[in-house]
């Protein structure tokens, strides 16, 4: 399938952002425009996105119900290639199925599909695998089998050199656990799986990993604690944490971040040369409305600083992504206080997640806009979301100039 490429032309007013005095970098914030450009034109719509980056290049892939896309763009996001199919059956999951480091590409998606039925509902399970490339995203080599037990569902994957760092949910043995895969000579060849979170009677879901040299880092959500139940759960979950400080070879103690009820969950996480941040959805009001909260750690994840909450308005602010890069920390979610269908909102620190901008509306559509996610160049931080203003959710690209 072929489209005519993007053309996006920005215009861009400088404005210096506060700051702390500890900052190097001086945000520059873009003119609002009145929608953002749109990227796809899938008459079905779009339910599966993702991007990364690297360098000046930017790497976007998403699912129809037939194939799976890929398009990239080598000037920061001025222009892009046409769509290059990349596999004509498997189901892409988030949060992060695309990862870039240097000139490496890799993607991650699930085939073997079929459906689970777990406590709450059916689940479309699969084995995990992998094209790559390494030429930029120019040359693909062929599909990698990574998992075997055909349980995986929820993923995340993270680059560092010649490492590739992949944690996922696995619905094997008739329960949720953890597993992961690492490669050690930047995807060409795979250890074996591994799960590094067991599960007993408790439900482990989400997990989301970072890296930061020999570190890697990994969150996710876990009702063992047996709080009271909430919304369609059986117990709320609070957020959990582990991280290895060899390269994935050996894992320590898990540790429990949240102590809040009724829900603590949806977490992602980064990292910044030894600080780790994790952003999270909260509802302790017991109202069905979540707050984004951010926690920090300042020194590898060894002890962990009280919570901040990053977002209080009217409606649900939920399902954030966050990441770092060249000393900023970049935080976007979804928020329903401009109206029930949600808008998308944004906030960044210059000194390591201890002071926040002020919160900015980035979609505007007055439509349902949801599922953001953000990459960055050299210069320019990159966010896609889903956007159903044209009647189907499609994806929606934006970026600005924060160097």
């Amino acid at each position: 399938m072929s489209k005519i490429p993007i053309a996006i032309v920005l215009a861009l007013v400088a404005l210096t952002a506060t700051a702390s005095s500890c900052a190097k970098l001086t945000i520059k914030t873009q003119v609002q425009r009145p929608s953002s450009p749109q990227m796809t034109d899938e008459r079905e719509g779009v339910w599966q996105n993702a991007i990364a980056a690297s360098g000046s290049t930017v790497h976007v892939v998403w699912g129809t119900n037939t194939e799976l896309l890929y398009r990239q763009s080598n000037d920061e996001g001025l222009t892009w290639s046409e769509d290059l199919p990349l596999a004509s059956y498997g189901e892409l999951h988030l949060t992060d199925p695309i990862v870039a480091s240097g000139n490496h590409v890799y993607v991650v998606y699930l085939r073997k599909l079929h459906e689970a039925r777990d406590w709450c509902c059916s689940r479309t399970l699969g084995d995990i695998y992998m094209r790559r490339s390494t030429d930029g995203g120019v040359t693909w080599e062929s599909d990698q089998k990574l998992t075997s037990g055909a349980g995986a569902f929820r993923l995340s994957m993270a680059a560092t050199d010649r490492r590739v760092d992949l944690v996922w949910s696995d619905f094997r043995s008739g329960k949720w656990e953890i597993y992961y895969v690492r490669s050690r000579d930047a995807g060409m060849t795979w250890d074996s799986e591994r799960r590094i979170v067991q599960a007993w009677d408790n439900e482990t879901n989400r997990p989301q990993v970072a890296s930061d040299g020999e570190a890697v880092h990994v969150v996710w959500m876990d009702d063992r604690d047996k709080n009271a139940p909430c919304y369609t759960m059986r117990q709320c979950p609070e957020v959990y944490y582990i991280r290895s400080t060899d390269g994935g070879e050996t894992w320590g103690a898990q540790t429990r971040l949240t102590f809040d009820q009724p829900f603590s969950g949806r977490p992602d996480i980064a990292t910044l040369s030894g600080t780790v941040l994790v952003s999270y959805d909260e509802d302790i009001d017991d109202n069905r409305s979540h707050e984004q909260h951010l926690l920090r750690s300042t020194d590898g994840g060894d002890t962990w600083e009280p919570s901040i909450r990053l977002s209080n308005a009217p409606g649900s602010s939920e399902h954030s992504s966050l990441i770092a890069s060249d000393g900023v920390v970049h935080l976007a979610w979804r928020d329903r206080r401009d109206s029930g269908t949600g808008e998308i909102y944004y906030r960044f620190s210059t000194d390591r997640g201890a002071t926040w901008s002020q919160e900015e509306n980035v979609s505007k559509s007055g439509g349902h806009s949801g599922i953001p996610l953000l990459a960055a160049t050299t210069h320019y931080l990159h966010m896609i979301w889903l956007d159903d203003r044209t009647g189907t959710f499609q994806i929606r690209y934006d970026r600005r100039i924060f160097h």
